[in-house]
């Protein structure tokens, strides 16, 4: 049996995607998200809750082929996004010669969410992302639409392995 490698991840835009191309035609683009966690601080008082706190952490992701045209064209930095794929490593060096290890997520599947809040999408704004997903729904109200065969997984192409990607 084989390991498994799926991550899920959900945030926020930190850009607006930029649409490139790899040398064999490919289209892609290269998002980070901004991920939020909401916790309470630990406090030595039993019974007392902490103050609320907030950790962000960013996540890098690439994404492939026609859904990579579709998330160019119609997405914008703050709008909300759930990535599924797989975790791969980068090893690089900087000009100092210190070896760094960054992750990035090559992506399967992108969900556009929205959440009725400002720069989230909601549903009957310009920047919905389909008019048929956003039907039925309320001002306000979450919701999602699902675009797959976004990445190496669905033939769009893996620039890890069989492509340079052109920037």
């Amino acid at each position: 049996m084989s390991d498994v490698n799926i991550i899920t991840v959900s945030g926020r835009l930190t850009a607006d995607p930029e649409l490139r191309f790899t040398a064999k035609g490919t289209a892609v683009v290269s998002l980070r998200l901004a991920s939020n966690h909401m916790y309470r601080e630990k406090t030595a008082t039993p019974g007392v809750q902490g103050e609320l706190k907030q950790r962000t952490t960013f996540i890098s992701a690439s994404v492939f082929g026609h859904v990579a045209e579709v998330i160019a064209t119609h997405k914008k930095k703050g709008e909300l996004l759930l990535v599924t794929g797989r975790l791969e490593p980068n090893d690089w060096t900087d000009k100092d010669g210190h070896e760094h290890k960054t992750f990035q997520i090559f992506t399967d599947h992108v969900n556009f969410l929205w959440s009725g809040k400002k720069n989230g999408g909601s549903p009957g704004s310009a920047d919905s992302p389909s008019a048929e997903g956003a039907q039925g729904r309320s001002r306000g109200e979450a919701g999602a639409s699902s675009l797959v065969g976004a990445g190496v997984g669905n033939g769009g192409g893996d620039a890890g392995e069989d492509e340079e990607l052109l920037y």
